[in-house]
């Protein structure tokens, strides 16, 4: 995407999204196949953070890591769509963890990736 398309993307892009440290708009853009679709795909990714996340925490809790690492991975695939770059390869390491059975890891780690997810409104 050229230099144009992206200022004119940013535009339309509120405020908090645009000062957030967290989100490499240009990315994200390059990302999804037009202007609009990452502009849809960034307010659904928002609008589901608190209840995805509390899921990822729900199977940290049971011990439940099939399913744990599925979350992960979602995370991990939509955070970089958006341009979350750094909360995706957070993730990446926590699903790489929980396909090589390596708990200690989890364990060590997902807190962290639980609150940089639920921070991401804030920037």
């Amino acid at each position: 995407m050229d230099g144009a398309k992206a200022s004119a993307v940013s535009s339309l892009l509120p405020d908090w999204v645009l000062e957030n440290k967290e989100i490499d708009t240009t990315e994200g853009l390059k990302n999804c196949s037009t202007e609009e679709a990452y502009l849809i795909v960034l307010d659904t990714f928002f609008e589901v953070i608190s209840e995805n996340a509390d899921e990822i925490e729900d199977y940290y809790r049971k011990e439940d890591w099939k399913n744990y690492v599925i979350k992960v991975h979602g995370l991990k695939s939509s955070a970089k769509t958006i341009g979350a770059m750094a909360l995706s390869e957070q993730a990446a390491k926590l699903e790489k963890a929980g396909l090589e059975n390596d708990i200690a890891t989890i364990k060590r780690d997902t807190e962290a990736l639980l609150l940089r997810y639920r921070s991401l409104p804030e920037g």
